[in-house]
């Protein structure tokens, strides 16, 4: 990491080469944030992080470029499903709801 604020530069850079294939739906809120190793996004209680399109650049071997969480009551996150295909993603999302609502 470097001292002088590059370090977050650097990280958009690469959030936004991550998405450059996706055509992200418009009610998706981004909650990207820079301590995180990837962008994402909140949609019906799930949070979607997406990993660089080429395998080969992503942090470990066998990582799925998509990851869907979803959130409790209690604002824990458990990892739902992973995927490697975004119509697949999108596909779930619209099928599902991923918090958990308590009354």
């Amino acid at each position: 990491m470097t001292i002088n604020g590059n370090f977050f530069d650097s990280w958009e850079l690469g959030a936004k080469k991550n998405l450059a294939d996706l055509d992200i739906p418009k009610d998706w809120a981004n909650v990207s944030y820079g301590n995180d190793l990837h962008p994402s996004f909140l949609i019906k209680g799930f949070q979607i992080f997406i990993a660089e399109a080429d395998k080969d650049d992503r942090e470990w071997e066998g990582m799925p470029r998509f990851g869907i969480q979803h959130w409790n009551y209690y604002g824990d996150c458990y990892t739902t499903r992973t995927m490697e295909d975004f119509s697949e993603v999108l596909e779930y999302v619209s099928n599902n709801f991923g918090a958990w609502i308590v009354r």
